[in-house]
């Protein structure tokens, strides 16, 4: 299950529990890119928003490494995505680490959808010494919410965060639909359950295999992001990025990284107990339909989109209730900053909604994207199956003054 979801804007990553300091000379940090065709200014103090349609030899024993990161480059605050490199020799593709799937797919040179695939670095599995077929009788067909890949499934080398990962699952997708056409990402890698993979969901998940390779101590990574890009920690959490303790939730579900709501408020609308999925492949925050409705009908001059999202007045931005998830006897608050987004082509004096109701085949079940995550650093403990939140430390590095109303 993987909702698509529509963003009018720009792409950029808890029980109670203090995890260990990060060993900060244990990892490798890649540096920020900002793509130059996805941010431009309109009139000197806009950004012009785009739509994204998205709900993607050696045997010798090495010693584990605590913790290693890598940096999420961000494309028009609709999502995030990081470089990582495919076989040997390595191939460079910018992907979309998504906690909400769990295959992984890249373009493949052989695409047949050539009018969009060809804007995309396409992975030659042919020029890759450590590629190696799988089942040639099968094929990974994905459909998300919006838009679908078919692809071949075989096995290779993956580099990711100065890790090197041995004979990992890979998927080179030789029809593509038009929603990936102008999207600056070359595949997805998901972060998912076994159980969600439809290639193999008895498959170790990528940071299992990292703990398996003796690459990392722990199944855990944490997740970072602002406006203008974010980072993940592999193997444990980084301190400098959160403040006060990590709380905790139990995940409930062996396919997604799901929990528990025990109830939500939003001024005077409440709501009874719903399951969340926490998705870093989804953009917005997902409510059911009825939610949304009563959420915006406490906001003067909200209006619904045609597509089931909302817009609501730009001057309101700040000045509005939170939206509060109570979870685990904590809660977690989304404020009015972090859920009014940027201003609509058509209408200046509206502004996006990061709250939107859309129906997910699943009653009762809301999921937390971008819009959620950019004020919470979100650990994923695969060890413990628990999920863990802290409020994130503003990074003025990673602000886009641009978004300023």
């Amino acid at each position: 299950m993987k909702l698509l979801t529509y963003l009018i804007t720009l792409a950029p990553f808890v029980l109670i529990s203090t995890c260990s300091p990060l060993n900060r000379q244990s990892f490798k940090k890649l540096k920020l890119q900002r793509q130059g065709h996805s941010l431009q200014k309109r009139d000197g103090t806009k950004l012009q928003q785009t739509g994204y349609y998205h709900g993607s030899g050696n045997n010798q024993k090495k010693r584990p490494i605590h913790n290693k990161r890598i940096d999420i480059q961000t494309f028009l605050n609709i999502g995030y995505y990081s470089q990582i490199f495919i076989g040997e020799p390595a191939q460079a593709f910018n992907v979309v680490l998504d906690t909400g799937s769990s295959d992984f797919w890249i373009v493949s040179s052989d695409c047949s959808t050539k009018e969009y695939c060809d804007a995309h670095h396409q992975f030659q599995r042919n020029n890759s010494q450590t590629y190696q077929n799988h089942d040639p009788l099968q094929f990974l067909q994905i459909r998300y919410g919006t838009g679908s890949i078919n692809a071949r499934v075989g096995y290779d080398t993956l580099q990711i965060a100065n890790m090197t990962l041995k004979n990992q699952y890979i998927a080179d997708a030789i029809e593509l639909s038009s929603e990936f056409k102008d999207l600056p990402i070359d595949g997805i890698l998901g972060m998912g359950f076994s159980k969600l993979s439809k290639t193999d969901s008895h498959k170790r998940t990528l940071i299992e295999s990292m703990a398996g390779q003796n690459l990392i101590e722990k199944a855990v990574f944490g997740i970072y992001t602002q406006p203008a890009g974010g980072d993940i920690d592999f193997g444990g959490t980084d301190p400098n990025r959160y403040t006060g303790p990590i709380q905790y939730a139990p995940v409930i579900s062996d396919r997604y990284w799901l929990t528990k709501m025990t109830s939500s408020s939003f001024g005077s609308y409440k709501t009874k107990s719903r399951s969340i999925i926490l998705d870093t492949g989804t953009t917005l925050i997902i409510v059911t339909p009825d939610d949304a409705k009563h959420i915006h009908s406490k906001i003067e001059g909200a209006v619904v989109n045609s597509d089931g999202s909302y817009s609501i007045p730009c001057h309101l931005k700040g000045h509005l209730p939170a939206l509060n998830i109570n979870v685990n006897n904590f809660t977690l608050s989304v404020s009015s900053d972090d859920y009014i987004l940027v201003p609509s082509q058509d209408d200046e004096n509206l502004c996006l909604s990061g709250i939107s109701g859309h129906n997910i085949n699943k009653p009762n079940h809301w999921i937390l994207g971008d819009v959620f995550l950019k004020g919470y650093y979100t650990v994923f403990d695969t060890d413990k199956m628990r999920l863990g939140f802290a409020k994130s430390v503003t990074d003025p590095t990673l602000s886009i003054e641009q978004y300023d109303l």
